[in-house]
């Protein structure tokens, strides 16, 4: 399972966001919105952040917006096993 954050470089909660996928030594791909916009479309991304969460294949799994820790908390376990 891979992580992908959608965020921009001028967004608090992506910098939040980030902060605690440091804190918890979870591992993701940060993609710019606004420079991968067929990237943000496929997706479906209407709101930064907004994190997907993708299995071996490619699917999506879950999709999350904002900055929620106790959401985040439920995808690192995902990726980090």
């Amino acid at each position: 399972m891979k992580i992908l954050l959608f965020s921009k470089p001028d967004c608090e909660p992506c910098a939040h966001v980030m902060a605690w996928f440091a804190d918890n030594n979870t591992n993701y791909d940060k993609i710019d919105a606004y420079e991968s916009p067929e990237l943000a479309g496929k997706y479906m991304v209407r709101i930064l952040p907004t994190i997907v969460l993708i299995d071996d294949n490619g699917e999506v799994v879950d999709h999350l917006t904002g900055y929620k820790p106790e959401q985040l908390a439920t995808i690192a376990p995902r990726v980090n096993s």
